[in-house]
């Protein structure tokens, strides 16, 4: 049977991730391309980010003008820390990239086939979802200067300090145009980390679905292809660690930051007229962290519901007329593979939709105690 790619689905992914600075190639180019990532992280990702919190000084008694700074800088801040860990990472990421191509992981059947193609189907769907969600929100934050036309008062996009005036020309136009770059680069860079890591669960999910699927026609004659199912089953939980090591540190600090960005853009909405310019802004904004919170905990809860799933389908094949030294193996299989697969950020909170729906009851209690305050 013909092998099953199972990175081409990433491949636009991997190429924004590339044109960010975080995929080096294995080459003497290495050397030039970290002078590109090096050079983009300061003098774009870093310095942008940096004039945001210098100017949380100028505003920190301005209840609402603080939270919709707070609302883009926090967003940045945790893509400028997503940008470190993925590139100190980097060789993890590539040593899973070539698990994924072994023969291990690879369809068995054409049935399995479709199983893959589902996933990855249901991956790209949320990709293209969650890219039109950030694109949109970037697009309007960048215009919101020209179609209100507060441009004519030298307003910029985002609110942030620089060690210069650039209300004058040209100043104010190569700022506003640095400021576009910027933000479209740190978003991108940022929702295309989140894509990956989506991903990387998603090829779990759909591995432990294709060992049930495995499980489930066993042929009990012969023990080798028991033995091929343990193989595998060993290749998903090695793959799963690497993974969780990864993705730890990212996930727990899109959580937090999470909290406070819904927090903060639900204010925002209470306090801007509705069905304006802005008011659209920031449903955009709303629902691009909706979903890219919601990415980890849906494809971390498949992990746990399709892992869970693997002692059953172990019990429903058909052991009954195997040999006494399989079923004593498959006894010893079913009771390691009880505990379902749970993907964990820092061991405080589990990639889960529990997980999503205490991060939105928290978000509500915070934007209830601001709303109670600015009153």
């Amino acid at each position: 049977m013909e092998r099953f790619n199972l990175k081409s689905p990433l491949k636009m992914n991997i190429l924004i991730l590339k044109f960010g600075g975080l995929w080096p190639e294995d080459s003497l180019k290495s050397c030039c391309y970290t002078g590109y990532a090096i050079i983009s992280f300061i003098f774009i990702v870093m310095s942008h980010n940096l004039s945001q919190i210098i100017n949380v000084y100028y505003i920190y008694d301005q209840l609402e003008t603080l939270t919709a700074s707070i609302v883009v800088m926090l967003t940045e801040f945790m893509g400028m820390i997503k940008f470190c860990l993925f590139h100190k990472n980097i060789k993890t990421v590539k040593g899973l990239m070539r698990k994924l191509e072994s023969d291990l992981f690879q369809p068995k059947n054409t049935n399995q086939r479709v199983i893959l193609q589902e996933f990855l189907d249901s991956w790209k769907k949320i990709y293209v979802i969650f890219s039109i969600s950030a694109g949109m929100t970037l697009l309007l934050w960048g215009l919101y200067p020209i179609i209100d036309k507060s441009y004519k008062e030298k307003n910029l996009p985002f609110i942030a300090w620089y060690p210069y005036n650039y209300k004058i020309s040209p100043n104010y136009e190569l700022t506003y145009f640095y400021q576009i770059i910027a933000n479209y680069f740190i978003a991108f860079t940022n929702q295309n980390i989140d894509a990956f890591i989506s991903a990387l669960l998603m090829y779990i999910a759909a591995q432990c679905e294709l060992l049930c699927d495995d499980l489930k026609n066993l042929d009990h004659n012969t023990i080798k292809n028991f033995i091929l199912c343990i193989k595998r089953h060993q290749a998903i939980l090695s793959f799963t660690e690497e993974t969780n090591v990864f993705i730890s540190i990212m996930s727990f600090g899109q959580f937090a930051t999470s909290v406070i960005a819904i927090c903060m853009t639900m204010f925002q909405l209470t306090v801007v007229a509705p069905l304006t310019p802005e008011f659209y802004t920031l449903v955009c904004c709303q629902s691009a962290v909706f979903t890219q919170v919601f990415v980890y905990c849906w494809f971390g809860n498949e992990v746990i519901i399709k892992s869970g799933n693997i002692p059953f389908c172990a019990y429903e094949s058909a052991w009954m007329n195997s040999s006494r030294e399989l079923k004593n193996n498959l006894i010893f299989f079913v009771r390691r593979s009880q505990k379902p697969i749970k993907l964990r950020a820092v061991n405080f909170f589990g990639l889960s939709l529990e997980t999503f729906t205490a991060i939105l009851r928290t978000s509500w209690s915070y934007f209830a105690l601001l709303r109670q305050i600015n009153k």
